[in-house]
């Protein structure tokens, strides 16, 4: 099911403005994130097809352009919401002010989202501000190091190794780069049991050896021993390698919002203030869980000014991090005191899951 197809489907029971809107963090440039539960009626899962991947309902439906939409089916949102998710646990906090569709279904597992509070807090909310810690220095490569418009070739993954009795180092590769050699001049043939080399002949006015970048290998005579002038060596693991980081920079740097890294692209910074933001904001909401039994999603007073002082990149990395450490044991030892059951009442969800289910005959 396509996003527009659910959107007037009735199914969906719960809309709302995620991300820094509701935490309260948004500036000026700030994109508009939606998230949301819908739910699939009872006839479309009491059936075989629903275990059927291309054919079942799914299990998430969104998209990221031009606007980034996620809904959750209820399903898949009671089995991350149970283990305490914490991009899912905040649906159930959602400050009313960012609520566009609460149904009565919805209304009733707000009124039971206690069920969904436990000490596996701890390990999701810290394991998630850990992986955003990697990441504050993780995109940090593309903005400084850009990628090139055009896609990396073969060519600049080949080397050269000479047939020439001559040569003062026998069998070294030569990077294609440094070497000066006219192609058309040249036919390459697949060497036997060697993956990724070739032999090269001298065929002038005959030969070719690249087109697009791709190596064409050419049927050769390869008793003309006269006319073998040595071996081509393609690194194709590296190649590859680099292809794809090359794939994975411009669908950042297209789908990404440029403001976001003005900061670090004018040199003013060397991490990524925004993904420490969410480790600081997870480790506070983390904070909060085991200390008040439900986690922060609307930031306020002094912690909203230690949140907007971070986007703003009023601290050093190295501030960031004792800060960041202080607050992981803080929690560890909250995991330790806090009156919350480990484990949540998995009957008690399954019934509210139930109840919600037949709520939409």
């Amino acid at each position: 099911m396509n996003l527009e197809t659910l959107e007037k489907s009735g199914q969906i029971i719960f809309k709302y403005i995620a991300g820094s809107h509701s935490y309260g963090t948004n500036v000026e440039t700030s994109d508009v994130d939606y998230r949301g539960i819908f739910v699939t009626p009872l006839k479309d899962r009491i059936t075989i097809k629903n275990k059927i991947p291309e054919i079942g309902p799914p299990e998430t439906t969104g998209q990221i352009q031009p606007k980034d939409v996620k809904y959750y089916e209820l399903e898949k949102f009671f089995n991350l919401a149970k283990d305490c998710n914490p991009n899912i646990i905040e649906f159930l906090w959602a400050p009313e002010d960012c609520i566009e569709i609460c149904t009565p279904s919805m209304k009733k597992l707000l009124q039971h989202r206690d069920l969904f509070i436990s000490k596996r807090a701890y390990h999701t909310f810290t394991g998630y501000a850990h992986s955003q810690l990697k990441k504050s220095r993780g995109t940090n490569r593309w903005v400084n190091n850009p990628k090139p418009k055009e896609k990396p070739s073969k060519e600049q993954y080949c080397y050269l190794i000479p047939f020439n009795n001559s040569s003062q180092y026998p069998a070294r590769p030569i990077p294609l780069t440094e070497y000066s050699i006219n192609f058309k001049d040249y036919k390459a043939a697949k060497l036997e049991h060697v993956p990724n080399m070739y032999r090269l002949y001298h065929f002038p006015y005959e030969g070719k050896v690249f087109d697009d970048g791709d190596i064409i290998c050419s049927s050769v005579e390869i008793d003309k021993e006269k006319d073998f002038f040595g071996f081509l060596v393609f690194n194709k693991e590296l190649y590859l390698s680099d292809v794809k980081d090359w794939e994975n920079y411009w669908t950042w740097k297209k789908e990404r919002n440029p403001h976001r890294w003005l900061a670090q692209e004018n040199k003013e910074c060397d991490y990524d203030s925004k993904f420490f933001m969410y480790c600081i904001r997870l480790l506070l909401s983390g904070e909060n869980i085991l200390k008040n039994g439900e986690p922060i999603v609307k930031f306020s007073g002094e912690e909203l000014k230690l949140l907007l002082d971070i986007r703003h990149n009023k601290y050093s990395y190295e501030e960031l991090m004792n800060i960041a450490e202080k607050k992981m044991e803080t929690i560890q030892l909250l995991s330790e005191t806090s009156s919350l059951s480990w484990n949540v009442d998995i009957n008690k969800i399954d019934s509210l899951f139930r109840e919600i289910i037949y709520d939409q005959l």
